[in-house]
């Protein structure tokens, strides 16, 4: 601060304050303590010849990461799956957000694994509350990619002595009747989510740029002029099952999230530099910024989608309120007037003398005795007379007439 107004010398200061004042005055709302440093900073410049920031910065975003901030209103994310999962969450910093790890490296789709996560999933479901919970599971990365020989026989990715996991054969992705069976195996972690909000991710791509290891048996397949356009349409069709799984269970509460869209790997034709800046010289796992821009594409779907919810929610509870009761819309009976009110309210119908007319027992032809007529479907009929013994047909009692 300056000495005095009379120099411009500057020397530390220190303000003793008043134990009592933060019960005297009230604290300033944003655009009144803007308004009241801006005008001292003015001053200060003016006076010192200064060069000081006239527009200071107001934001309470301090006070909120300084554990002041109110948690009853975050929204709690888990993550739950493989490596993708755990290097996604490391790239969140949205004070909005709560974010809960349940990955575990390398995870796949076995009884064993899904059982365990399961599990884990259970526990998030009963202490967390469902509308302000959504849980990311990255399932089946790891298990949809396999080696082919040319026997045909699947290998799936080992791991070797160099920590590296390497692909025997040619480099394929599973077909429909495969993954229904690991959709089905999925499902045992997704229902244990109740209704909490599920964001399922789509396989990122893995071996797209380089492979596995120098060995030439390796991702044999990798020099194909169609591999690259290969693994894009085999990921748009596991993207397409996913969704179709979803609808044919009727899992409402599951929305679909393909991690290739703010990695621009969607568009056909990708900036190939810019897919080389975003993967970098690991075959499996994008750079850090690949995985910035997911995190942070995936907290503003995530936030929108939760919003979006509560707000629809709310109309309905206000449309709910507002809409009138059944006793409100029941219809009040009608008064009788005094000239019917001694007559029954509904007609009855009267019985003939003719037992043959009668109700239940009447004919829906008409029927005259007198000369045996009868009209019957297709107009007048006239029956032929039976004969006894008649040759060539049965007669009414009788049977074929016998020879001599």
């Amino acid at each position: 601060m300056p000495h005095s107004m009379y120099t411009l010398d500057k020397v530390p200061f220190v303000s003793p304050g008043w134990e009592d004042v933060a019960t005297h005055l009230p604290s300033l709302k944003k655009e009144e303590e803007s308004k009241l440093v801006g005008v001292l900073i003015e001053e200060l410049n003016y006076k010192f010849a200064l060069q000081l920031d006239p527009d200071p910065t107001t934001d309470r975003y301090s006070q909120e990461a300084s554990g002041k901030h109110d948690h009853s209103d975050m929204l709690n994310v888990a993550f739950a799956g493989g490596s993708h999962s755990s290097r996604m969450l490391d790239q969140i910093s949205d004070p909005n957000l709560k974010l809960l790890d349940c990955t575990v490296p390398g995870f796949r789709l076995t009884e064993r694994s899904v059982a365990e996560m399961a599990k884990d999933i259970k526990g998030i479901a009963s202490e967390l509350h469902a509308k302000g919970t959504v849980i990311v599971m990255q399932l089946f990365d790891n298990s949809i990619y396999y080696g082919s020989r040319e026997e045909g026989e699947m290998l799936l990715p080992k791991k070797g002595t160099d920590r590296v996991y390497h692909v025997e054969g040619a480099l394929k992705i599973v077909k429909k009747s495969v993954f229904r069976d690991l959709f089905n195996l999925a499902l045992l972690v997704i229902k244990e989510a109740g209704d909490i909000t599920i964001f399922l991710t789509v396989p990122l791509p893995r071996y797209l740029l380089e492979k596995c290891c120098s060995d030439p048996s390796h991702i044999s397949n990798k020099y194909e002029a169609d591999y690259e356009s290969n693994m894009r349409a085999a990921l748009a069709d596991i993207a397409d099952w996913m969704k179709s799984m979803c609808e044919m269970r009727r899992l409402k509460n599951v929305i679909i999230y393909n991690p290739m869209e703010p990695l621009g790997l969607l568009d056909d034709e990708a900036d190939e530099e810019q897919i080389l800046q975003l993967w970098g010289a690991d075959p499996v796992h994008p750079t850090e910024a690949a995985y910035k821009a997911i995190g942070d594409h995936l907290s503003e779907a995530i936030i929108c989608h939760m919003a979006e919810a509560r707000t629809q929610a709310a109309a309905a509870e206000e449309s709910k309120k507002q809409a009138p009761t059944h006793s409100a819309t029941k219809q009040q009976q009608v008064k009788r007037e005094a000239w019917i009110s001694g007559t029954e309210p509904v007609a009855k119908r009267q019985a003939t003398s003719n037992s043959y007319l009668a109700r239940g027992s009447g004919h829906s032809r008409p029927y005259y005795q007198g000369n045996r007529e009868v009209r019957g479907r297709g107009g007048n009929q006239f029956p032929r007379p039976w004969k006894r013994g008649f040759r060539g047909g049965r007669g009414r009692g009788g049977g074929r007439r016998g020879r001599g």
